[in-house]
């Protein structure tokens, strides 16, 4: 499919939300990769099986959140995401949760995927455990261009609901 196809203003569409375990380098993580990586392959297929009409991977389970995502967690993100594409047909995006737009872009750019989402793009909102954080709108969408990877939609939040 086509990375156009999914989205469209005349036709509503549906993103599942594929909710990582929490990755290594996190306080909660459990020392299994194998059950992170499986459980978000179920869901994904799970959700492709429902009939929606993309999924994101999002590292939620990281909780407390950085405003990027340390080496460890970007890798595991990857790999993750990288597993859950090879699992499904529906298009892909990324949430490296809190704002990290570089391992967004990257990650997505390396495994195909469709789309990412940025929380704070435009906005400056304050977050518990980051403080004030910035809007990244120009970084991010210079990264992109580097990167080659403008195909890579960019969905970001307006006053994001966290903050």
């Amino acid at each position: 499919m086509n990375n156009l196809e999914f989205f469209s203003p005349d036709k509503p569409f549906i993103i599942g939300m594929v909710h990582c375990l929490p990755l290594p380098g996190t306080p909660n993580y459990a020392g299994d990769m194998e059950a992170v990586i499986k459980q978000a392959v179920d869901d994904a297929i799970t959700l492709e099986k429902a009939g929606v009409d993309a999924v994101i991977v999002e590292n939620m389970g990281d909780d407390p959140f950085g405003e990027e995502l340390e080496l460890a967690q970007s890798t595991a993100l990857a790999a993750v995401s990288a597993l859950v594409k090879q699992s499904i047909s529906i298009p892909i995006g990324i949430d490296a949760a809190m704002n990290d737009y570089k391992t967004n872009i990257s990650v997505a750019q390396a495994i195909g995927g469709a789309f990412v989402r940025i929380p704070i793009f435009v906005d400056t909102v304050q977050y518990p455990g980051c403080g004030i954080m910035q809007p990244c709108s120009k970084d991010a969408m210079r990264y992109r261009k580097q990167l080659g990877a403008e195909n890579v939609k960019i969905f970001a939040d307006i006053q994001v609901k966290h903050t």
